[in-house]
């Protein structure tokens, strides 16, 4: 009786163990068991890049997470109308800067990112203030005044700074350019660097003059809707920079955007340019940078960032994945790989911009810092609100006003008072098409 007692005991003692550890076994299984996400991204660069930038690194961090590219540019709004028509609207679009983002948010197809900010533990703090308010004011610029949504986040920082080549200086014995020069400054050093030797001219300073009056934060049309370059020093401003750098003799051969190659090809002493990255890495001569220069009301201050943006439309089913694959794009661990690969992080983050492009041989020797000793400049609050936008309409301030300027002959109030002329004609024209 006793070893009955004894072998019962012990026989529930294993039937015990074996209970438990199927029970393990299976709630083991269950937590390791997950659905397969599968999301989609718009983008437009070759596949290569994508598994190396996207797919790869996100599929690392989540096992459970697949992502796809669709191959078109969802800033193209005949791109975006055909994935429309055929029902393949991506998760996740991203495009190359925040003016891009307009047809996305025509479509009424982005997504509040916001919304996902407490469910993710998404800090908004950590990116770049002036960014943010850039492409909330284009994520509400068709949905009213009232609105406050935030369709798009930066992936990137646009880059601005003042390229110079050494070799043209050095010919001339000029002083190289420093860190926070104003724009009368650096026009005042083009004057001296505009020559002619050995029958070759050289220009002194090339100016993408609309980057230029982004500095000044200002937007073309008042609270109400009316147009204020009569009354926004701004545009005075960046014409009378125009003009003097037009009056440098064989500064300017034609019109501005004569220049635009000019600096590739050797004889252009200093470009004045913003990019997502630096753009002449492969130029064939010694050359640097210093800080994009700023008006002499506003030091430190750079033009607004142009860079790279990414957000979730709103049809997608898996909102909270995508916008998960986002978090972790702009976490700490990958934005310092991306910034030493050479591309500029949107974050506040000083330790991840001391790393910039360290593992891009063609960086090493060039004056990084002069990249982020600038904020970039905050739209105007109005700038995407008012019901007629004449930047929308693309009139009469736009890319090209240098050429348009330079070639209408005027001086810099007549200008003016042309621009304010037609600014009330083009309002007139877009009220009537109501």
């Amino acid at each position: 009786m006793e070893d009955f007692l004894k072998r019962y005991m012990l026989g529930c003692c294993v039937l015990f163990s074996l209970l438990i550890s199927v029970g393990c076994a299976e709630n083991t299984n269950h937590s390791e068991e997950k659905e397969t996400v599968e999301l989609t991204m718009a983008w437009s660069g070759t596949e290569e890049a994508f598994i190396e930038r996207f797919k790869a690194p996100v599929e690392k961090q989540f096992d459970h997470i697949e992502i796809t590219q669709v191959e078109a540019h969802s800033g193209n709004t005949e791109q975006l109308e055909e994935m429309i028509a055929s029902n393949h609207i991506p998760d996740l679009w991203v495009t190359g800067s925040p003016g891009s983002t307009t047809a996305m948010f025509q479509k009424d197809l982005a997504y509040d990112l916001s919304e996902m900010f407490e469910t993710v533990g998404f800090d908004l703090s950590r990116i770049e203030p002036n960014i943010v308010d850039e492409l909330r004011s284009r994520s509400n610029e068709f949905l009213g005044a009232d609105s406050n949504i935030l369709g798009a986040l930066p992936l990137k920082r646009g880059l601005s700074a003042l390229y110079f080549n050494k070799d043209i200086f050095d010919l001339f014995g000029v002083d190289y350019p420093k860190d926070h020069m104003t724009w009368d400054e650096v026009a005042d050093l083009a004057a001296k660097v505009t020559q002619e030797k050995d029958g070759i001219q050289y220009h002194g300073l090339h100016v993408h003059f609309h980057s230029a009056y982004t500095q000044h934060g200002v937007d073309h049309q008042n609270e109400n809707g009316d147009p204020q370059y009569d009354k926004e020093p701004a545009f005075r401003k960046t014409l009378d920079l125009m003009e003097k750098l037009f009056n440098i003799q064989g500064n300017y051969p034609e019109r501005p955007s004569d220049l635009n190659d000019a600096f590739m090809e050797g004889v252009l002493a200093m470009h004045a340019t913003y990019d997502s990255t630096l753009t002449y890495t492969d130029a064939p001569f010694e050359w640097d940078i210093v800080t994009y220069p700023s008006w002499d009301n506003m030091p430190g201050i750079g033009p607004t960032s142009s860079g790279e943006v990414i957000g979730i439309t709103n049809t997608s089913e898996r909102i909270e994945e995508a916008f998960r694959v986002i978090d972790f794009l702009l976490s700490d661990e990958y934005q310092t790989k991306f910034s030493i690969e050479g591309n500029a992080s949107p974050l506040v983050n000083e330790e991840i911009h001391a790393v910039f492009g360290e593992g891009a041989p063609a960086y090493q020797d060039i004056h990084i810092e002069s990249l982020f000793d600038s904020t970039p400049q905050k739209r105007s609050a109005n700038r995407f609100q008012v019901e007629h936008s004449l930047e929308a309409a693309g009139e009469p301030w736009h890319g090209r006003v240098s050429d348009d300027f330079y070639e209408s002959g005027l001086t810099p109030p007549e200008f003016v008072r042309w621009l304010q002329e037609r600014g009330e004609i083009v309002l007139k024209e877009l009220e009537g098409q109501n």
